[in-house]
């Protein structure tokens, strides 16, 4: 077949051909591609062409022209080298994409989300005025999937492919299959509340070849479909960067790298089949790599402390402890540690036998706190403090008793009179 008739190709067979003998494995590549190749039959037609070398060259000409940048210029020509392959396995005698190179890649500054942005995101309602259990029941739904993207870190195709069967809440862990990932392995994901009961709402009682997450019609998520409603939840959220689905993946690789500076792991966990790929996420951890090179055997014992001492301290920051309820006793342990340090001083004075028995009471003082950090027994351990506390005396002989011991807006107040007072 020559030049003059390849304009007339069948294009449901290119479709055919991309989706069944292309080196393309995820869907939303497929949807790229065909969705480039229309655009370019579309200009041929416009413009009165046949597919020919000049022709590709004056598309690929404007393109450029029109200021698109590398990448997305390399998305057409990925394109067109596709539809090459599919003449050459139909045995379509052609030149026209002869000479066709890919342009320099550039790797753009990654803009990732706020820990703040991305939970105001997952939780913006979407819904306009209509508000029927319907649509209520598909903006739990959406707020779910934005979840489980951020939380996760999987690409959108895998999370809109993934079946109830791979979802183990038992273990808290979700099984993204061979088939629906990008390199083409399985691998295993673990998961926390509040996405493990959201998703044990969203699966319960239904098929366990069921897909996970469904539009308004029971289908399969659509991802144009998906971006739009998650930009507007991002304008809702009053977030004004470009928030698109794969950014909760960007966020989630920073982020993750930034809690472990293990690069390898993040590799596992996004499932990057090339460490490259993953190298990305380094963008923002300068600091993070100094701190790992000087902990090199070489270089740590030339290093002062205070530089591992404010990389200890940065890392207990990172974690953000002081906005975590569960870590509250931390702050009564530490506000009771405070607390002791001055009594043991105020007992100088005392004779040697009353400061030892005393050390023993306040050493007791300390452990009122239990190991596991629960203080829903809070009112009890105020009582054994204040107990304590009444069998102290002050230098005066006189007896002490607890005046305050309160917990309000992450302080604990401890104040201490003399009985008589």
């Amino acid at each position: 077949m020559s030049d003059q008739n390849i304009c007339s190709h069948d294009e449901k067979d290119f479709e055919r051909y991309v989706t069944t003998k292309s080196n393309l494995r995820s869907p939303n590549s497929r949807r790229h591609c065909l969705s480039r190749y229309r655009i370019f039959i579309r200009w041929l037609k416009d413009n009165k062409k046949e597919i020919t070398k000049d022709a590709v060259e004056e598309f690929l000409y404007q393109l450029s022209q029109k200021r698109s940048n590398n990448n997305t210029l390399n998305t057409y020509i990925s394109s067109l080298r596709q539809l090459d392959f599919y003449f050459k396995d139909r045995k379509i005698i052609t030149d026209a994409f002869d000479g066709v190179h890919s342009y320099p890649k550039y790797r753009p500054a990654i803009i990732i989300l706020s820990q703040e942005e991305v939970e105001r995101i997952i939780y913006a309602n979407t819904l306009k005025k209509s508000r029927s259990d319907r649509l209520e029941w598909h903006q739990f739904i959406l707020q779910t999937f934005r979840m489980f993207l951020a939380y996760t870190g999987c690409r959108f195709d895998e999370s809109a492919s993934l079946k109830i069967k791979y979802v183990d809440l038992a273990n808290n862990k979700i099984i993204i299959p061979a088939d629906i990932t990008k390199n083409k392995q399985s691998r295993t994901l673990f998961i926390t509340e509040p996405l493990v009961s959201r998703l044990k709402t969203l699966i319960n009682g239904r098929s366990e070849d069921d897909i996970v997450f469904r539009n308004l019609m029971g289908k399969k998520m659509h991802a144009q479909d998906f971006s739009k409603d998650l930009r507007y939840a991002a304008k809702l959220a009053g977030v004004t960067k470009r928030v698109h689905p794969h950014l909760f993946r960007h966020t989630y690789g920073t982020f993750l790298y930034m809690a472990t500076e293990d690069i390898g792991l993040v590799q596992v966990v996004l499932g990057h089949k090339d460490i490259k790929s993953t190298m990305i996420y380094i963008h923002i951890a300068a600091e993070f790599i100094k701190h790992g090179m000087f902990r090199h055997p070489f270089v740590r014992n030339h290093v002062e402390p205070k530089e591992f001492i404010a990389a200890i301290e940065k890392t207990i920051r990172n974690f953000k402890l002081e906005q975590d309820p569960r870590f509250d006793y931390l702050i009564v342990k530490n506000a009771i540690n405070e607390f002791t340090s001055k009594l043991y001083s105020s007992l100088k004075h005392q004779t040697q036998e009353y400061y030892q028995e005393t050390n023993t009471k306040i050493d007791d003082l300390k452990n009122v706190i239990p190991q596991n950090g629960d203080l829903s027994s809070f009112m009890e351990i105020k009582k054994i403090f204040s107990k304590i506390v009444a069998s102290l005396v002050d230098s005066d002989n006189k007896k002490l008793k607890l005046k305050n011991f309160k917990l309000n807006n992450k302080r604990l107040t401890i104040d201490i009179i003399n009985s008589n007072d």
